[in-house]
């Protein structure tokens, strides 16, 4: 969440039309039809964010099978449009790579984390306001994700080949990402009574620290 890192996955429908012209990413039928899929996955989760809080009053089992899906829906937009750039990695960016303009902004990747962000920010809210994780969670995520923003203001992503290192930052963004999705699953499944608040509260501290530390990492100068 995936804040820190989640990267050149995808750009929105009405981005297309900017990128068309400047990116090889969206010319071709195979190339365009799996960046739409994508867009498609990534707007799944913010459809699914206030599903799964809808669904704590529901049947017990389907907290866990909506963030599930959020799960598999990450996955695979990832897969599909990082497929779709294959082309940039290979060097057909080349001419754009000549030119005084600079590459188009990757929307894509700024939809992909406004989608993790939303599904992340409002289910860790919604588990720690019925007290099965602890509310720093979803403060710290909301402070990761706030700080990615302020840091996009003024770099936004770029559509173009992927940077063959990322930061120490960025590296542990990811990971923290990542883990917020296996909180999330934890703490769906305490309606079936398979892990208890009292285990998860405790360890949500640590995930809680682990999505803070990038931030205070690049805060410090220490984060690349």
């Amino acid at each position: 969440m995936v804040f820190a890192t989640r990267l050149g996955k995808d750009a929105p429908g009405g981005a297309r039309a900017m990128t068309d012209q400047t990116s090889p990413i969206t010319s071709g039928g195979g190339r365009g039809s799996r960046l739409d899929a994508a867009h498609i996955l990534s707007l799944t989760r913010l459809v699914l964010a206030p599903a799964w809080l809808a669904a704590l009053d529901g049947p017990r089992a389907l907290p866990l099978g909506l963030a599930l899906l959020a799960c598999a829906s990450d996955f695979f937009d990832g897969r599909l449009a990082r497929r779709a750039r294959r082309v940039a990695r290979e060097g057909r960016v080349e001419s754009a790579g000549h030119s005084t303009a600079p590459l188009p902004i990757d929307a894509g990747a700024l939809l992909d984390v406004a989608a993790d962000g939303a599904f992340l920010i409002v289910t860790l809210a919604g588990a720690a306001q019925r007290g099965w994780l602890s509310p720093l969670l979803p403060l710290a995520a909301a402070t990761a994700l706030l700080a990615l923003a302020l840091r996009w203001r003024g770099d936004p992503p770029r559509v173009g080949p992927t940077p063959g290192r990322q930061a120490l930052a960025d590296r542990l963004g990811h990971t923290a990402g990542v883990v917020n999705y296996g909180a999330v699953l934890a703490a769906s499944t305490v309606p079936l009574g398979l892990i208890a608040p009292v285990l998860l509260v405790p360890a949500s501290l640590v995930v809680a620290a682990l999505n803070a530390l990038p931030v205070a990492l690049r805060l410090s100068g220490r984060g690349t």
